[in-house]
């Protein structure tokens, strides 16, 4: 299920362990770890934008590692959301305005 709010996309529930991909050629340009055990992916697309999706349970992906469209990034959580942000130029954007999701 798909929540849509003006500035993020949030991916409710997705299956246990669903492989989560990039959505666009893009370069990773940073990864993080955060205290509550989930990993975030920030990735540099070839058209200028950038996209942060955050909620992984694995990680596949580092720093300077070029990805294609439906490559993995690596796996949702079990028992978290997946959230996908997305900007250009400094402001963020709705995801679902701009990629085939």
């Amino acid at each position: 299920m798909l929540s849509d709010t003006s500035s993020e996309l949030t991916v409710v529930s997705p299956p246990r362990n669903a492989t989560v991909t990039s959505p666009g050629s893009a370069t990773i340009i940073a990864t993080s770890y955060s205290p509550s055990g989930l990993w975030a992916v920030t990735l540099q697309h070839t058209n200028g934008y950038v996209t942060i999706i955050d909620g992984l349970s694995s990680c596949r992906v580092k720093a300077g590692d070029s990805v294609s469209v439906g490559e993995s990034l690596g796996n949702a959580g079990t028992s978290h959301d997946v959230t996908i942000q997305l900007w250009s130029a400094g402001t963020r954007l709705n995801p679902l305005r701009v990629m085939p999701i």
